[in-house]
């Protein structure tokens, strides 16, 4: 049985008349008595009566008539709805945020203030290729890939107490800071592994007294003057200079890079794409 016997069936039982039916159709009559015969050969069962060159919907007709209209309508309507499930899809962003948590949110608030019919899913999973793009720092350069673009590239700085013989300096080396107490985000944090990794390079580790994936908390013990912190200007919260000062590193030189992973699904979509050209704009206004 085919679709296209169905279509033929449903108007010759809106008609009940094979010439009409046919005419209505733009099909020679012998094609649409053939299709009906053949329907009825595969279902078993005669569709019509037929009377004086007339035809009939019998009891049978009838019901497959109540069967087939929520068919033949749904694959009617199924182009539309395909469309407007690929819309509605292709408004959604789904980000999976690995780094740069305030930076990224803060850049879909900005977007999201001219573009409010874009809605945006955010995930942190491990696991690669979960949504649309993945937002990322890293420290080896080998897993950056080419399907990867820079977002925003920032400095790091070493946030004191103002009131720390520290906040003296505008600039100081990693080395001559070994022996302080370091506040710092928890060890899994890429932000905190990459600024360990900094320190190591200066020939030390860092004496860590207390670590926090609450940024607050970080802020209020460096105020106080307990410790001091790897910060970021850009994608971190922006400190009071009467409480804290930021201090900038001369040796070795310390950064972190924010990268956007595009997925291959991704590419084709021109929402995504336009986010992407919003958020770089948005980080060289953080800068």
């Amino acid at each position: 049985m085919e679709l296209l016997q169905f279509r033929y069936f449903l108007t010759a039982a809106r008609f009940q008349h094979i010439t009409k039916a046919a005419k209505a159709l733009n099909i020679a009559q012998p094609a649409l008595t053939q299709s009906i015969k053949r329907l009825e050969s595969e279902l078993g069962v005669e569709l019509f009566d037929r009377k004086n060159n007339k035809i009939y919907l019998n009891s049978s007709g009838k019901l497959l008539v109540e069967k087939l209209i929520p068919i033949i309508s749904a694959i009617d309507n199924l182009k539309d709805e395909i469309n407007n499930y690929r819309d509605a899809t292709d408004h959604n962003i789904h980000i999976n945020l690995l780094a740069g948590s305030l930076f990224v949110t803060n850049a879909i608030i900005a977007y999201n203030s001219i573009h409010s019919d874009i809605k945006f899913q955010l995930s942190q999973s491990p696991v690669d290729e979960i949504g649309d793009i993945c937002i990322f720092s890293s420290i080896y350069s080998e897993d950056v890939t080419e399907n990867d673009k820079t977002i925003l590239s920032e400095e790091l700085f070493i946030a004191a107490s103002a009131s720390s013989p520290l906040a003296e300096y505008d600039s100081i080396s990693l080395k001559d800071i070994s022996d302080f107490n370091f506040i710092a985000l928890n060890k899994f944090s890429p932000l905190r592994i990459l600024c360990d990794k900094y320190c190591l390079s200066a020939g030390f580790n860092p004496n860590i007294i207390f670590e926090s994936s609450d940024i607050e908390s970080i802020l209020n013990l460096v105020s106080a003057g307990l410790g001091i912190s790897f910060w970021c200007k850009c994608s971190m919260p922006s400190v009071d200079s009467s409480k804290i000062k930021l201090i900038h590193i001369s040796d070795p030189p310390c950064t972190r890079t924010l990268y956007m992973r595009f997925y291959d699904h991704s590419h084709s979509n021109p929402y995504i794409l336009d986010f992407y050209k919003f958020i770089t704009s948005y980080s060289i206004t953080m800068l």
